[in-house]
């Protein structure tokens, strides 16, 4: 059972180990999308902890860096009225070589961060299709 998942976007950082974050506990699951530039452009790997497990196609990274530049963030934004834990608790992660941003929820996300949601999704998604994860 995992009780907290991770994904973290990293931005023009080192391919090697998972960037300052904390290591994985036992019920912890890590997922990292790693960016790398080349000649034909940007492209993203994704990573399941240290473990590289898939290059995004061009398709792929042209969705994804669609979905990230349309996150919009409500501050302060209305609290979830019910507490559910029959879920993960879950967070994403976005860092650059000088910048991060990390938005942590439990089993219901806020509303107002529907956007957030959506990048979250679309990772999880891709890590589905990989098989390396299994939503419910």
């Amino acid at each position: 059972m995992v009780y907290r998942i991770t994904i973290a976007i990293e931005f023009g950082l080192p391919e090697q180990g998972p960037a300052g974050l904390p290591p994985a506990g036992r019920y912890d699951r890590l997922l990292r999308l790693v960016e790398s530039r080349t000649q034909a452009g940007r492209t993203f790997v994704l990573y399941d902890g240290g473990r590289r497990v898939y290059a995004l196609t061009a398709e792929e990274t042209e969705q994804l860096l669609h979905l990230l530049e349309h996150i919009v963030v409500k501050a302060p934004w209305e609290a979830v009225p019910h507490v559910r834990l029959d879920g993960p608790v879950c967070a994403l992660r976005l860092q650059g070589p000088l910048s991060e941003v990390t938005f942590n929820w439990g089993a219901q996300m806020p509303k107002e961060w529907e956007s957030v949601g959506a990048v979250a999704d679309y990772v999880l998604g891709l890590a589905e299709r990989c098989g390396v994860w299994r939503s419910r």
